[in-house]
């Protein structure tokens, strides 16, 4: 969770600095075309320039995305996890075994008596149903 935060603020921060750039460039831009003195050495930097950032921030797109897929698959893992431990029949007693001499019967155990958290370390190691 934390790399996601760190790589959204680098995202931001990038993404200010090429807001900067930009507005030089179009500034730069206006002023040449007032101007009448465009220089073509100096706008093909600025249109490679703006091409190696596009491709960056689609990596960075890129990454966040996959991370975004990743934490909302990690999501639905602990909540069928929380839901399979919520659920009141799976801590119901099993079948009937035998009642002890006094009356009281002994049943098999729940689900959750035999699950010993399988459920919970499968979430979290990342596995699912």
């Amino acid at each position: 969770m934390l790399a996601t935060f760190t790589l959204l603020f680098k995202t931001y921060w990038q993404v200010i600095v090429m807001t900067d750039r930009l507005e030089e460039i179009i500034q730069r831009d206006e002023d040449n075309f007032y101007n009448k003195t465009v220089t073509s050495l100096r706008t093909k930097r600025d249109i490679e320039w703006l091409i190696s950032r596009m491709e960056k921030l689609e990596e960075v797109l890129e990454k966040l995305t996959e991370t975004q897929d990743e934490i909302w698959d990690e999501r639905i893992r602990y909540k069928q996890a929380l839901e399979y431990y919520a659920d009141e029949k799976n801590h119901e007693a099993g079948k009937l075994l035998h009642k002890h001499d006094d009356g009281t019967p002994v049943h098999d155990g729940s689900k959750i008596d035999y699950d010993f958290g399988e459920v919970a370390r499968q979430a979290l190691k990342g596995e699912s149903e």
